[in-house]
């Protein structure tokens, strides 16, 4: 069958106004709060539910990992901060889905520091930049030296 994955809804890959009959795409939920995540999940599956023919949505589980965090004044948190500033990166904290997830759920304080730029995780189109990741292992140790600092 005929498959046009395009960002512009109605277009093939030239432009020309085309009628999907299959295509496919990926999501992922995430959240903080355990309570949050599971009314997100529900709420997928509610609009996937509703779907009318010809459309058919499909769901797969991929995988799942709890949902957890940590204080934002938490020491293991200003130490990564004051890291990162000291090399004039900015700091984000978006709801992640990372293996610090499974340490929070068993109650022991986590974070996830990335060590250089990219996109596309876990898909055939992942990139990464070669260039900041010695900056990101050095302030990686550096979050690691400050948590020392700030612990004791």
């Amino acid at each position: 069958m005929p498959r046009v994955v395009d960002r512009e809804p109605g277009r093939d890959h030239l432009g020309r106004k085309a009628a999907v009959r299959e295509g496919d795409d990926e999501g992922s939920a995430r959240a903080d709060d355990p309570d949050e995540l599971a009314a997100l999940a529900r709420a997928i599956d509610e609009i996937a539910r509703q779907a009318e023919p010809p459309l058919v949505v499909e769901q797969e589980l991929l995988g799942e990992r709890p949902a957890g965090r940590i204080e934002r004044d938490h020491p293991l948190v200003r130490a990564a901060e004051q890291a990162l500033d000291e090399v004039a990166i900015p700091v984000s904290t978006p709801p992640t889905s990372t293996d610090a997830n499974a340490a929070h759920a068993r109650g022991i304080p986590a974070i996830a520091v990335g060590v250089t730029k990219g996109s596309g995780e876990h898909t055939p189109h992942e990139w990464i930049e070669t260039g900041p990741i010695e900056i990101g292992v050095q302030t990686l140790a550096r979050t690691i030296e400050r948590f020392g600092e700030l612990s004791t």
